[in-house]
């Protein structure tokens, strides 16, 4: 009888300590268990907030970008930035025949309101601009804008040439006026005939 007892005592301990580990191990699941849920309430309330500031952040994005879109900034447009200055030139009025002491009426059709020109006596066969004192032409310009201007023919060599304006109302230009002869006034002939001359070519002494 003295075996039993010792294999029951043996088999109690056995027993115990089978509930008593299963019970410990049942513990710390629910601990670690305990934890996971902890951990997962901060993180998931971490990550509510983040969206709360994300998502405040891009409707004021969102709201400051319509109001720059649909703010109108005014701008002044003035005449000469929003058209391209143009003139034909009307010059020689009579023939193609100037002489030099007379003075010409330049005239031009302009398609906007002329206030200033760079223009030059070019020598058709060089394609070189007369200097402004020997040719009598130069800058001109107006405070009230112009349609014509009166060219005394200066002390030029004799030979073809034409008018060129390389800029109106300081905008670059390629305009220029057809092709003449610039003649050296006789000077065995009178002031009379001289005159004659010039009103013959379209300009006056």
């Amino acid at each position: 009888m003295s075996g039993w007892k010792y294999i029951s005592i043996v088999v109690l301990i056995l027993l115990g300590g089978t509930i008593y580990f299963g019970y410990w191990a049942l513990s710390q699941y629910n601990l670690a268990l305990d934890a996971y849920d902890a951990s997962y309430s901060q993180l998931s309330a971490s990550f509510a907030a983040y969206t709360e500031a994300a998502s405040e952040q891009s409707t004021a994005t969102t709201t400051g970008i319509s109001e720059i879109s649909t703010t109108t900034i005014p701008v002044e447009v003035s005449e000469a930035a929003t058209t391209t200055p143009n003139i034909s030139l009307t010059f020689p009025t009579t023939g193609d025949d100037v002489y030099i002491g007379c003075s010409y009426k330049i005239a031009w059709q302009p398609s906007a309101t002329i206030q200033s020109l760079n223009m030059a006596l070019i020598d058709a066969g060089t394609l070189k601009a007369a200097g402004p004192i020997a040719s009598g032409l130069s800058a001109t310009s107006s405070t009230t804008g112009f349609e014509s201007l009166v060219w005394k023919v200066g002390n030029v060599w004799p030979g073809e040439y034409f008018i060129g304006i390389s800029k109106i109302n300081d905008v670059e230009s390629e305009t220029k006026s057809k092709y003449f002869m610039i003649h050296k006034m006789p000077e065995d002939i009178g002031a009379s005939k001289r005159e004659d001359l010039c009103e013959e070519s379209g300009g006056l002494l």
